[in-house]
């Protein structure tokens, strides 16, 4: 799965603070963890989430 990097644009700061609130929430993940975590799959095979495939 490939994700655009956000730095430097406007979704910057929204992903600053979901890696805040998960952290507050004890959880020790990145903005891409986070999003494979909430995406679902809608055609094809399921992806990997070893962290090979990053």
């Amino acid at each position: 799965m490939k994700f655009i990097d956000i730095r430097g644009t406007s979704q910057e700061n929204i992903a600053k603070e979901v890696v805040e609130v998960a952290k507050r929430r004890g959880l020790e993940l990145n903005f891409q963890d986070f999003w494979k975590f909430r995406s679902r799959l809608v055609r094809g095979q399921q992806p990997s989430t070893d962290k090979r495939d990053v």
